[in-house]
């Protein structure tokens, strides 16, 4: 989802610019490392699940604006 210096490219501002949910409204990936060394595992779980989810609502949504404008059903070349 890298912009290559276009602008921001993290997941959190994708989402907020679909509508989506972001997975960082209770923990951002700056704060894995320190709830790790104080053993919060389910916490740091729940975040990279909502990450999962986030990311493949943001996928269907690309990939759905993309085939709506895709013919792909253009003729093969006869053999």
């Amino acid at each position: 989802m890298s912009q290559r210096g276009r602008g921001p490219g993290e997941l959190d501002g994708v989402c907020w610019s679909l509508g989506i949910e972001s997975p960082e409204e209770a923990m951002d990936g700056s704060m894995v490392a320190p709830a790790r060394a104080r053993g919060e595992i389910l916490n740091i779980a729940e975040y990279n699940a909502h990450e999962v989810r986030a990311t493949g609502v943001v996928r269907r949504r690309r990939r759905d604006a993309t085939l709506e404008f895709r013919d792909d059903r253009a003729p093969t070349p006869e053999r």
